[in-house]
Protein backbone atom coordinates (compact mmCIF):
# COMPACT_ATOMS: atom_id res chain seq x y z
CA UNK A 1 0.00 0.00 0.00
CA UNK A 2 2.89 2.25 0.35
CA UNK A 3 4.03 3.02 -3.29
CA UNK A 4 -0.43 4.03 -3.74
CA UNK A 5 -0.03 6.61 -1.17
CA UNK A 6 3.38 7.72 -2.59
CA UNK A 7 1.11 7.92 -5.70
CA UNK A 8 -1.75 9.74 -4.80
CA UNK A 9 0.48 12.10 -2.60
CA UNK A 10 3.07 12.84 -5.56
CA UNK A 11 -0.09 14.41 -7.14
CA UNK A 12 -1.15 16.31 -4.53
CA UNK A 13 2.09 17.68 -4.11
CA UNK A 14 1.92 18.71 -7.67
CA UNK A 15 -1.43 20.59 -7.46
CA UNK A 16 0.10 22.07 -4.84
CA UNK A 17 3.19 23.14 -6.83
CA UNK A 18 1.62 25.25 -9.08
CA UNK A 19 2.42 28.22 -7.16
CA UNK A 20 5.71 27.25 -9.01
CA UNK A 21 4.48 29.43 -12.36
CA UNK A 22 4.33 32.76 -10.20
CA UNK A 23 7.85 32.03 -9.10
CA UNK A 24 9.37 31.79 -12.19
CA UNK A 25 6.89 34.16 -14.01
CA UNK A 26 7.48 37.01 -11.72
CA UNK A 27 11.25 37.29 -11.99
CA UNK A 28 12.52 40.35 -12.60
CA UNK A 29 15.63 41.11 -14.86
CA UNK A 30 18.54 39.27 -12.71
CA UNK A 31 19.93 36.72 -14.88
CA UNK A 32 20.84 34.39 -11.75
CA UNK A 33 18.04 34.83 -10.28
CA UNK A 34 16.26 33.49 -13.35
CA UNK A 35 18.53 30.72 -13.90
CA UNK A 36 18.35 29.53 -10.41
CA UNK A 37 14.52 29.49 -11.33
CA UNK A 38 14.91 27.53 -14.43
CA UNK A 39 17.25 24.93 -12.26
CA UNK A 40 14.16 24.88 -9.48
CA UNK A 41 11.66 24.12 -12.58
CA UNK A 42 14.18 21.98 -14.38
CA UNK A 43 14.68 19.95 -11.12
CA UNK A 44 10.90 19.38 -10.20
CA UNK A 45 10.09 18.27 -13.51
CA UNK A 46 13.15 15.47 -13.75
CA UNK A 47 13.02 14.54 -10.20
CA UNK A 48 9.38 14.63 -9.62
CA UNK A 49 7.03 14.69 -12.35
CA UNK A 50 9.04 12.22 -14.82
CA UNK A 51 10.01 10.33 -12.23
CA UNK A 52 6.22 9.34 -10.38
CA UNK A 53 5.14 9.17 -14.14
CA UNK A 54 7.79 6.40 -15.25
CA UNK A 55 7.08 4.80 -11.50
CA UNK A 56 3.09 4.94 -12.46
CA UNK A 57 3.66 3.29 -15.74
CA UNK A 58 6.30 0.50 -14.95
CA UNK A 59 4.44 -0.31 -11.14
CA UNK A 60 0.93 0.80 -11.02
CA UNK A 61 -0.22 0.40 -14.67
CA UNK A 62 0.06 -2.79 -15.39
CA UNK A 63 -1.79 -4.00 -12.60
CA UNK A 64 -4.46 -1.82 -13.39
CA UNK A 65 -4.84 -3.05 -17.32
CA UNK A 66 -4.96 -6.59 -15.18
CA UNK A 67 -7.82 -5.77 -13.12
CA UNK A 68 -9.82 -2.89 -14.48
CA UNK A 69 -12.68 -4.02 -16.90
CA UNK A 70 -12.31 -3.39 -20.24
CA UNK A 71 -14.87 -0.57 -20.74
CA UNK A 72 -13.03 1.22 -18.19
CA UNK A 73 -9.51 0.32 -19.72
CA UNK A 74 -9.69 3.73 -21.67
CA UNK A 75 -9.44 6.05 -18.69
CA UNK A 76 -5.94 4.49 -18.52
CA UNK A 77 -5.19 4.74 -21.78
CA UNK A 78 -6.31 8.68 -21.35
CA UNK A 79 -3.69 9.16 -18.26
CA UNK A 80 -0.69 7.11 -20.56
CA UNK A 81 -1.26 9.74 -23.70
CA UNK A 82 -1.32 12.75 -21.15
CA UNK A 83 1.66 11.32 -19.69
CA UNK A 84 3.04 11.52 -23.43
CA UNK A 85 1.60 15.26 -23.49
CA UNK A 86 3.62 15.96 -20.48
CA UNK A 87 6.67 15.11 -21.43
CA UNK A 88 6.37 16.69 -24.41
CA UNK A 89 6.27 19.91 -22.16
CA UNK A 90 8.79 19.02 -20.59
CA UNK A 91 11.09 18.72 -23.10
CA UNK A 92 10.40 22.14 -24.54
CA UNK A 93 10.90 23.90 -21.62
CA UNK A 94 13.93 22.23 -21.56
CA UNK A 95 14.91 23.07 -25.19
CA UNK A 96 14.08 26.40 -24.45
CA UNK A 97 16.02 26.63 -21.66
CA UNK A 98 19.29 25.71 -23.14
CA UNK A 99 18.40 28.09 -26.44
CA UNK A 100 18.42 30.88 -23.70
CA UNK A 101 21.51 29.85 -22.26
CA UNK A 102 23.07 30.22 -25.54
CA UNK A 103 21.81 33.38 -26.70
CA UNK A 104 20.37 35.26 -23.06
CA UNK A 105 18.17 37.37 -26.05
CA UNK A 106 15.07 38.59 -24.36
CA UNK A 107 12.78 36.84 -26.98
CA UNK A 108 14.36 33.58 -25.91
CA UNK A 109 13.68 34.19 -22.20
CA UNK A 110 9.80 34.87 -22.99
CA UNK A 111 10.03 31.42 -24.41
CA UNK A 112 10.73 30.11 -21.46
CA UNK A 113 8.15 31.44 -19.45
CA UNK A 114 5.54 30.71 -21.83
CA UNK A 115 7.25 27.09 -22.32
CA UNK A 116 7.13 26.95 -18.45
CA UNK A 117 3.75 27.99 -18.37
CA UNK A 118 2.61 25.15 -20.42
CA UNK A 119 4.63 22.20 -19.07
CA UNK A 120 3.39 22.93 -15.81
CA UNK A 121 -0.74 23.39 -16.60
CA UNK A 122 -0.11 19.91 -18.48
CA UNK A 123 1.30 18.60 -15.31
CA UNK A 124 -1.54 20.10 -12.97
CA UNK A 125 -4.24 19.08 -15.76
CA UNK A 126 -3.14 15.74 -15.26
CA UNK A 127 -2.57 15.64 -11.71
CA UNK A 128 -6.27 16.85 -11.41
CA UNK A 129 -7.50 14.05 -13.83
CA UNK A 130 -5.30 11.01 -12.10
CA UNK A 131 -6.45 12.24 -8.93
CA UNK A 132 -10.04 12.12 -9.71
CA UNK A 133 -10.12 8.52 -11.14
CA UNK A 134 -7.07 6.77 -9.85
CA UNK A 135 -7.92 6.13 -5.98
CA UNK A 136 -11.74 5.09 -7.20
CA UNK A 137 -10.27 2.44 -9.76
CA UNK A 138 -7.68 1.00 -6.93
CA UNK A 139 -10.77 0.95 -4.43
CA UNK A 140 -13.33 -0.51 -6.75
CA UNK A 141 -11.38 -3.29 -8.61
CA UNK A 142 -8.06 -4.32 -6.17
CA UNK A 143 -7.88 -7.24 -4.05
CA UNK A 144 -5.20 -7.90 -1.74
CA UNK A 145 -2.42 -10.15 -3.62
CA UNK A 146 -2.68 -6.56 -6.28
CA UNK A 147 -1.07 -4.41 -3.68
CA UNK A 148 1.18 -7.07 -2.89
CA UNK A 149 1.90 -7.18 -6.80
CA UNK A 150 2.42 -3.10 -6.49
CA UNK A 151 4.55 -3.70 -4.13
CA UNK A 152 6.71 -6.11 -5.30
CA UNK A 153 6.57 -4.25 -8.59
CA UNK A 154 8.20 -1.32 -6.67
CA UNK A 155 10.37 -2.54 -4.72
CA UNK A 156 12.15 -3.99 -8.26
CA UNK A 157 11.81 -0.54 -9.83
CA UNK A 158 13.57 1.04 -6.84
CA UNK A 159 16.35 -1.65 -7.03
CA UNK A 160 16.94 -0.85 -10.85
Amino acid sequence: MYVLEILVAGYRDVIEQEHMLGQLVSLSGSGSAFMDGIAQASSFFDHEVLYHMKLEEQVLSPVLRRVVPPGRVDAIRQFESEHKIVENKIKEFGDAARTWLKSKQEKDRQEIIICYKNALQSVVTHARNESELLPSLIKEYFKSENYKDVEYRFSQFINM
